[in-house]
């Protein structure tokens, strides 16, 4: 379905991808995992023609994008792309365009259907992801969780063989990654073909049919889930933060938002830890979230790795 052989990639001086192959094959869940600047994202763009690699060569359904870095003429290039969906970080949907025109626009323009039959195949995807009822709104008017099921919906709509997940949940909160985890998760029942890069560990056990991980650049370990997960590297990443952090309890929480100050001082006697910041930040540590996800209860300042929660 998908080959990549000897990739390279730099920006400046700086090397990305030192020679990375990889293939993905049809009905395969493919997840990507690795700390953050191992090449993850670099890599699934290169595959994408986001990024243009500088060396190697890619094959999508048979056909060659790029071979040993001489990439085919741009008409070439934008047909085999139609083959790859691709579904971003931080979303990236039209703010001036509601749901629907979101999901039929791309239908229209590239794909030269009807409207009527983009809007009807739009609320067909809306209802797939749960979002049946939002197709007047607009990006601002929906939860960040709500805005990635649109994002994966308008990437299903030009019915790409294989779909990519660029750190799907990065900008999300817990429960707002469990909501998109779930649609992707159903998409994996379909046997769809999926590359997901993650850094939700749980999520890649379960669901991944095969995991790859990167580091500086290399793939260094390859397999199913329960043979990457045995690698002492991946194992000393996915369990990052677990020893000197302790997850807070539903209990927990609820204290803390009616009373931070009482709450701060219970979780500090019973051994969970928070960061000096105002307010408090909960840490959620390993489990379905990954090694470490910072959980902001009512926002707080971005701090080094952890994200806005």
């Amino acid at each position: 379905m998908l080959k990549a052989k000897d990739l390279i990639k730099s920006f400046g001086q700086l090397a990305v991808l030192k020679g990375i192959s990889l293939h993905v094959n049809r009905g395969e869940v493919v997840a990507i995992i690795g700390q953050s600047g191992s090449g993850k994202s670099t890599l699934l763009r290169c595959l994408n023609n986001l990024e243009r690699v500088d060396g190697g060569s890619i094959q999508i359904g048979g056909q060659p994008l790029v071979t040993d870095g001489a990439y085919v003429p741009k008409k070439q290039q934008r047909e085999i792309c139609l083959k790859m969906g691709y579904v971003f970080q931080n979303f990236n949907l039209f703010p001036h365009m509601n749901v629907l025109r979101n999901l039929t626009e791309a239908q229209m323009c590239v794909l030269n259907r009807s409207r009527e039959q983009a809007e009807s195949y739009a609320r067909t995807l809306l209802g797939k992801v749960g979002l049946s009822d939002r197709e007047k709104a607009y990006p601002y008017q929906l939860s960040g969780g709500q805005q990635q099921r649109v994002a994966i919906a308008r990437a299903l709509a030009i019915d790409p063989e294989i779909l990519c997940f660029d750190e799907p949940t990065s900008a999300l909160d817990p429960l707002l990654t469990q909501e998109v985890l779930g649609v992707i998760r159903n998409l994996a029942n379909e046997k769809r073909t999926m590359i997901v890069v993650t850094h939700e560990m749980a999520f890649a056990r379960e669901v991944a049919d095969r995991v790859v991980f990167m580091d500086q650049g290399f793939i260094v370990a390859e397999g199913t889930p329960n043979e990457v997960f045995k690698n002492e590297r991946v194992r000393a990443f996915s369990r990052m933060g677990e020893e000197d952090v302790k997850a807070p309890d539903t209990a927990t929480v609820k204290r803390f938002l009616s009373n931070k100050e009482r709450a701060a001082a219970e979780m500090q006697q019973s051994g969970v830890a928070w960061r000096g910041v105002t307010p408090p930040i909960l840490i959620r540590s390993g489990g379905m979230y990954g090694a470490r996800t910072a959980i902001f209860v009512e926002g707080a300042q971005r701090s080094g790795d952890d994200r806005n929660k």
